[in-house]
């Protein structure tokens, strides 16, 4: 849609117009990806045996319909299969790390199969 701010429309009139367009902007934005964040979590559980090809880890407090405790499962990210298992060893590493020091991390992810889309270390 294409406004004409013409001469014949006052400062307030022109004001208006801006302003909505850009509430309408702003509104259009998309939901986000994921169903919960849980920040705070301490790492209680790692397992290795899926990896580079999946990531999976339990963590003190419900996520969601995870239960405290779950199974939760990462899928590494990248466009390439190095980068995907350099993905999967830094999350591993990161996990690894907060258990060990008994830092807390932020887990944000969806209820479907308990999966794991971010992990933020506090």
């Amino acid at each position: 849609m294409i406004v004409f701010l013409g001469d014949s429309m006052t400062i307030k009139t022109k004001a208006i117009l801006v302003a909505a367009t850009c509430g309408l902007l702003a509104a259009a934005q998309p939901a986000a990806a994921y169903d919960w964040g849980i920040p705070g979590a301490k790492v209680i559980g790692i397992e290795a045996t899926y990896m580079p090809s999946t990531v999976v880890f339990k963590i003190d407090r419900a996520a969601g319909a995870c239960a405290a405790g779950a199974l939760l499962f990462y899928s590494p990210q990248g466009d390439t299969e190095d980068r995907r298992i350099a993905n999967a060893n830094a999350i591993m590493s990161m996990l690894m790390t907060a258990k060990v020091a008994g830092q807390t991390l932020t887990v944000t992810g969806n209820n479907a199969n308990c999966t794991v889309l971010f992990l933020t270390m506090e």
